[in-house]
């Protein structure tokens, strides 16, 4: 019996070690927005990269939230600002760059719910 577990175990830790772990491709948020917080993410874009994409939903009871997406260079890309009662279903495309893009939101007395992510698309996502 210990003879026929040793290959079983040897092809498990061998399929496991070689197997290439998967980079996420979507950053974002998917929280309830607070009064006065903030949030910030970074996502690193390849060189193969088409195009990056801004998708979800932001919904503000009170107060307001801003969101900002800069470029590589920290160039603002997007903004928007949403006062309560309000809510905006974003679907931005934009031209991919290589480097690291930032995305992020802040509350002003704001509360309601946040769901936006970002992600790029290209030939290669890896």
């Amino acid at each position: 019996m210990k003879a026929q577990l040793i290959p079983l175990f040897t092809l498990l830790l061998l399929l496991t070690v070689s197997c290439e772990k998967e980079k996420p491709v979507s950053f974002g948020f998917h929280c309830p927005i607070q009064d006065n917080s903030n949030g910030y993410t970074v996502m690193a874009v390849t060189s193969q990269a088409e195009s990056v994409q801004l998708e979800g939903s932001v919904s503000v009871s009170e107060g307001s939230v801003e969101i900002i997406l800069l470029g590589p260079g920290k160039e603002e890309i997007y903004k928007i600002s949403v006062e309560a009662p309000g809510h905006v279903t974003v679907n931005e495309s934009f031209p991919a760059r290589t480097g690291f893009w930032q995305l992020k939101y802040k509350s002003t007395k704001g509360n309601g719910n946040l769901e936006l992510h970002l992600k790029y698309q290209g030939a290669n996502q890896n």
